[in-house]
């Protein structure tokens, strides 16, 4: 209403940052063979959080078939957009990622990364207002149309909430391949959900990689949008010589 307050997006409650889970893993050494790790799955230490961006821009840029087909990493302006959501992300405070343990305790190497956020009534507006700020139309078009998709598959009448977990992407790094962290960071949202009153996640899952590892952590398919349908005004592919044949709408319950 003109003249009340907006109120403020979601945000991570202060205190110290939650580690989800320690699993068991592997990483190879100089001379070519296999040592076992930790790796820890939990919040994003605020020092790392430029790193976090490296990393979906080296990783996430180049596997995601949306992001591959319109190649975002190679316009300047989509990509910085593209940050600009991540950083949002970051600065909610829900990120997830996984973490080699190094021989003394402390959190090493980046080895995976799921950006998170809540969304709420408060916190689209907040999108809203990053969205404004895009430089590239493009950026725009593809906000527009994951909108227009979500609703197709509305998490919050379906579960009767009022508040759920989304996510602008997922990746892991080439050397922790083979180790299903993209899975952990997956079931780690019911982990989160509970601890933070969340009790829905809904996601968009561009590739077939990607809706397997969804699956296999408990989500179940609400909408399927298939790339070939989807195009622009004058006709032509909205995603030319895409790598994958749709994406789906994935929700769970997080009881």
């Amino acid at each position: 209403m003109s003249g009340q307050a907006q109120k403020p997006d979601w945000i991570r409650p202060p205190g110290p940052l939650k580690v989800w889970k320690i699993i068991d893993g592997y990483e190879m050494m100089m001379d070519g063979t296999w040592s076992p790790i930790k790796i820890s799955i939990q919040e994003i230490p605020p020092d790392r959080h430029e790193e976090v961006i490296q990393h979906m821009c080296t990783y996430f840029l180049n596997d995601d078939p949306v992001c591959k087909s319109l190649k975002t990493k190679d316009d300047p302006k989509r990509l910085m957009d593209t940050i600009m959501l991540w950083r949002h992300c970051l600065q909610q405070g829900l990120v997830v990622g996984a973490f080699t343990i190094d021989y003394f305790g402390r959190l090493s190497k980046l080895a995976a990364v799921n950006m998170l956020l809540v969304i709420t009534d408060y916190s689209e507006l907040s999108l809203v207002d990053i969205v404004k700020k895009f430089s590239s139309p493009l950026s725009i078009r593809l906000f527009k149309m994951y909108y227009e998709l979500s609703l197709k598959a509305d998490v919050c009448k379906i579960f009767g909430v009022d508040k759920y977990i989304y996510a602008t992407g997922l990746s892991v790094a080439y050397a922790y391949r083979g180790q299903k962290l993209g899975q952990r960071l997956l079931e780690a949202r019911t982990d989160i959900g509970r601890y933070y009153g969340i009790k829905a996640t809904s996601s968009t899952f561009t590739s077939p990689a990607s809706q397997v590892l969804a699956e296999r952590a408990g989500f179940k398919v609400a909408h399927v949008q298939y790339y070939a349908n989807l195009v622009n005004r004058d006709g032509t592919p909205a995603y030319p010589d895409i790598e994958a044949t749709d994406m789906k709408i994935m929700i769970k319950y997080l009881e």
